[in-house]
Parts: structure tokens; C-alpha cells; sequence
């Protein structure tokens, strides 16, 4: 889904971005295709492309233990795209081995290409 790989070890930007690339550390998953990170205060990260299921629906509890295990206590790279209009940022989220999040989510079944309107 995204052409571009963030420089390994890199750190990106601290501050909240609204586009460019930055360095989070994840904090919880919220469900399966978002999950709270530090900047320097909290914020909600929605991942871009995809669409997990939500809390209570079949898949949904699987979908948020994965993203759990790959960005809770961890540092991961967000090419930010915005926010959605939930306020939430909207981004494509590398997590290292794991790859592209949206990619990886996708091939695994805890989530489906999504590029409608958030």
C-alpha cells in the first residue's frame, strides 16, 4: 500500500504531526485498526487503509490482541496522512519486522483494504 520505507532506526519527528513521517511509542490498542501512542501527550492513531472489525463483532478481539502485541511498549514510524473526522491522526503505521501495518494486517485476515471516507 505504500511505496516508501522509513529509514531503520531513524528517529522522526516528536512533536504532533499533520503529515511527514514520525516516531511513536505505542502505548494500547483501542481495537484492531487503532491504537493510542506518545508523542509528547497521548494521542489516538487510526491506521490508514484498513478496516478491522469493531469491539464485539467476530474477528475483532483477535484483530486488537495482534496490533497489541506489535506497538504496545514498542517504537513505531507513522507516515501521517491527517486526521480523520474523528479527530483521530490517520496514518500508515510501519512497525520494523512487521512491515506496513495496513499490508500485513491485511494478508493475516484481521482486517480489509479500506479507502472510503473517515
Amino acid at each position: 500500500m505504500v511505496n516508501e520505507t522509513p529509514e531503520p532506526g531513524k528517529l522522526y519527528m516528536t512533536g504532533l504531526p499533520s503529515s511527514g513521517f514520525a516516531t511513536v511509542h505505542g502505548l494500547r490498542a483501542i481495537d484492531g485498526d487503532t491504537f493510542e501512542a506518545a508523542f509528547l501527550v497521548p494521542v489516538v492513531v487510526r491506521i490508514h487503509g484498513i478496516n478491522a472489525p469493531e469491539r464485539g463483532k467476530p474477528g475483532a478481539a483477535e484483530a486488537t490482541v495482534e496490533l497489541s502485541k506489535v506497538v504496545t511498549g514498542q517504537l513505531t514510524t507513522l507516515k501521517v496522512v491527517g486526521r480523520e473526522k474523528y479527530g483521530r491522526l490517520l496514518a500508515d503505521v510501519w512497525a520494523g519486522a512487521d512491515g506496513w501495518l495496513s499490508d500485513a494486517f491485511i494478508k493475516k485476515g484481521l482486517a480489509v483494504p479500506y479507502e472510503g471516507k473517515r
